[in-house]
């Protein structure tokens, strides 16, 4: 059983971000997909990486999301 199915259902959560193992195996792989997959679900998934989401990518940019050591101590993941 999916471990979300419980959180689909109690319609709790819109949206959930599942990350492929075999394709985000280092830390700031994993990182950089989810900040980019945030960025689609704060579209609603309605701009596929165009202004909107680019306002997103912006947004957490300048909160510092990409900053050294702003995830993990000693990450960089741009």
């Amino acid at each position: 059983l999916f471990p979300y199915t419980t959180l689909f259902r109690s319609g709790k959560h819109s949206y959930v971000i599942v990350l492929s193992r075999q394709l985000n195996i280092q830390a700031s792989t994993r990182f950089i997909t989810l900040a980019h997959e945030m960025c689609h679900v704060a579209t609603e998934l309605k701009d596929d990486h165009g202004p909107a989401f680019e306002f997103w990518r912006q947004y957490i940019a300048d909160l510092g999301i990409f900053k050294n050591g702003a995830l993990r101590k000693g990450l960089t993941i741009f």
